[in-house]
């Protein structure tokens, strides 16, 4: 029991010797962590009064970096402008060359132009070989009006001719002729030709036509017994065709000459029949279903 309570009271004193030391601790503990608040304010206000200048100034660059991002931006939108200005200084002189140049021709053109009454003289020139050709009689006083532009034969307008037969060679003669003004000078002219009919009033049928003067035509030669101006006419049209490759001359006739039609054989691009034999086509117009 002694030993005991010896044990006891020094265990008493050690435990007061510990709250002693958890005390002081304590105490220490109060001090460090007071001291601890004092560092924790202090460096929060050191750092807010480091840090604030670094933030001004970076809030200052990114403004600056944001004008100087605009100022770029305006810049190369000034200089597409500036290129483009120049591409467009650059076009205008070449505008202004082709202008010049242009005027120039035109100048030119208007001194070598020749005058209307040249061309058809002209035109006339090409109308009476055509008629020549074809071996009309009397040939004389051929001609292009000035003012309506259309053939005049032996001093007679066009509307004034009574045979069918003269009126057909002259239109054709005078749709060639323009053609063959256009092969040896500058002009419009498409180069293409389509005639159709051409055999009208010229001796190729026996039929009857009610707008034209038989007379006219006897006198002049032309006659269902006479074809001699019709097979003149296509022999016209070869030597026409085969002079130039420049142009394109498309002639629609029912049948051919029979005294030529081996020569012309060459040149028939599509033969329609009535009822398609002989390896031809059956005709699209009059033969249609």
């Amino acid at each position: 029991m002694k030993s005991l309570t010896k044990r006891v009271k020094e265990i008493d004193a050690l435990i007061d010797e510990l709250k002693d030391g958890n005390n002081y601790l304590q105490e220490l503990l109060d001090v460090v962590k007071e001291s601890l608040n004092r560092l924790r304010n202090r460096l929060d206000r050191e750092s807010s009064e480091m840090v604030s200048p670094f933030l001004s100034q970076l809030e200052a660059l990114i403004v600056e970096k944001a004008t100087l991002t605009e100022s770029k931006r305006s810049v190369e939108h000034l200089i597409k402008i500036r290129r483009s200005l120049s591409e467009i200084d650059t076009q205008i002189i070449d505008i202004d060359n082709q202008v010049t140049i242009l005027k120039e021709k035109l100048s030119l053109t208007k001194d070598e132009a020749p005058s209307i009454q040249r061309v058809c003289e002209k035109i006339a020139d090409y109308l009476s070989e055509f008629l020549k050709a074809t071996k009309v009689k009397s040939l004389k006083d051929v001609a292009i009006n000035n003012s309506t532009f259309l053939p005049i034969v032996r001093n007679q307008q066009y509307h004034e001719i009574t045979s069918g037969g003269i009126r057909t060679l002259t239109s054709v003669g005078y749709i060639l002729s323009i053609l063959q003004y256009a092969f040896a000078n500058d002009s419009n002219h498409p180069k293409l030709v389509m005639i159709d009919t051409v055999g009208k009033y010229l001796g190729k049928t026996t039929l009857k036509h009610n707008d034209t003067i038989t007379e006219s035509d006897k006198e002049e030669g032309i006659s269902s017994n006479d074809k001699s101006k019709y097979i003149e006419m296509y022999k016209y049209f070869i030597e026409l065709s085969e002079s130039s490759t420049e142009h394109q001359l498309i002639v629609v006739d029912n049948d051919l000459p029979e005294t030529i039609q081996d020569t012309l054989q060459q040149y028939i691009v599509k033969h329609f029949d009535d009822n398609g034999q002989e390896s031809t086509t059956k005709g699209f117009i009059d033969d249609a279903p």
